[in-house]
């Protein structure tokens, strides 16, 4: 009986200095997590929509021909151009909605890679 009880003490004890093993090493460092490739400019179909990834500010970004969107927070919200998205190529003179001016908001989502 002395026998099984050390047995099974010395098993507890392997089994829970494995599990600790295993959480350290799958834990991801901090020079792994810059090691990790980063998203390029890509455009996206999703949802029904294509949508544009811009890495530079890190969002989404969304036209319906008539205005431009970004993704944030779960919602589309009217870009102003205030990011470095679009600064190098010319807008045609587009002209933000002035105020008052009702505009309805795109609804799809995008594309969320998995971690």
């Amino acid at each position: 009986m002395r026998n099984a009880k050390v047995w099974m003490f010395t098993a507890l004890v392997l089994a829970v200095l494995v599990g600790v093993a295993l959480l350290v090493t799958s834990a991801p460092t901090a020079q792994a997590v810059a090691d990790r490739p980063t998203m390029k400019h890509h455009w996206r179909y999703f949802d029904g929509h294509w949508s544009y990834w811009d890495p530079d500010d890190s969002r989404w970004y969304y036209t319906n021909g008539e205005n431009w969107y970004y993704y944030d927070d779960g919602t589309w919200r009217l870009y102003r151009f205030d990011k470095k998205y679009g600064r190098d190529f010319e807008r045609e003179g587009y002209r933000m909605p002035g105020e008052g001016t009702r505009h309805v908001a795109p609804r799809h989502r995008v594309y969320v890679p998995r971690r």
